[in-house]
């Protein structure tokens, strides 16, 4: 005579699939967090290839604040020994950690810009680690800001007489490597838009753009303030997290005529 599954089988079993199912998911989920640090990677190496010429400055942070393009060095604020984690991929290295105590400036140069008709692109990873506050992942006052408002990046162009605002529609995951990249394109130049332009790039994938922002033109030439990365003194909030591979030029990521093929899809 033929016996059933007692109750205690049964229990068993759904156990078992349930714990195969917890583990598939995982595996699924490194899989996509590895496919969005390689569409980063890729879409960073692209934009670094086409205008690295017009680089203001390259921050790798490999258990070092040393700016490898124009020898403009940050220095951690407050003094003391900057933390290091390991980055986004082998690829990048090292990661500077911060939690929310500390910055790093980077002092005024006349290699930093921004140039006269304001083009900037801003790529870095991200790996936040908390969303209080309005937290400043890298800031060149008055003229750019990057930073966070609930988890969803915001880039700001800022003059005395001009103010534009672009806001990613979602957040970023946390405790998550991002590859972000922010540009401001001025409509000047017969290949530039037909006015000036804001894009934003997350893992590769245009996200947010805006074509009212006419800040070309009011580029503020006397002004002497440091760049900052994960904060500053008068900052509200600092960040806190791991950054990598910080890299800003003076050049727009119109003129980059980035493909965005599938391989920057999901």
């Amino acid at each position: 005579m033929k016996k059933g599954f007692t109750v205690i089988e049964l229990l068993v079993v759904v156990a078992v699939i349930g714990l195969l199912s917890s583990v598939v998911l995982v595996q699924t989920r490194d899989v996509r967090d590895r496919a969005r640090i390689k569409r980063g990677l890729q879409f960073g190496r692209e934009v670094q290839g086409i205008v690295g010429m017009e680089t203001i400055g390259e921050w790798k942070l490999e258990n070092n604040l040393k700016d490898s393009s124009n020898d403009n060095n940050g220095v951690y604020v407050p003094a003391g020994t900057p933390s290091y984690i390991n980055g986004a991929d082998v690829e990048t290295g090292k990661a500077l950690e911060l939690d929310g105590s500390a910055y790093v400036r980077i002092p005024d140069s006349s290699d930093l810009g921004p140039r006269p008709d304001m083009s900037v692109t801003i790529d870095m990873f991200l790996k936040p680690s908390s969303f209080s506050g309005y937290p400043i992942i890298l800031l060149r006052e008055p003229h750019y800001y990057l930073y966070l408002n609930s988890g969803r990046l915001h880039f700001d162009i800022e003059t005395y007489t001009c103010y534009c605002q672009l806001e990613a529609p979602n957040s970023l995951p946390l405790g998550k490597w991002s590859h972000i990249s922010v540009s401001y394109i001025p409509k000047s130049g017969d290949r530039n838009p037909a006015d000036d332009t804001m894009k934003m790039f997350i893992d590769g994938v245009e996200v947010a753009s805006k074509n009212t922002c006419p800040c070309a033109g009011t580029y503020l030439s006397d002004y002497t303030e440091p760049l900052y990365i994960g904060g500053c003194p008068s900052c509200s909030n600092n960040f806190i997290g791991a950054v990598d591979n910080v890299r800003v030029y003076n050049e727009n990521i119109e003129l980059i005529k980035i493909r965005e093929e599938d391989m920057y899809h999901e």
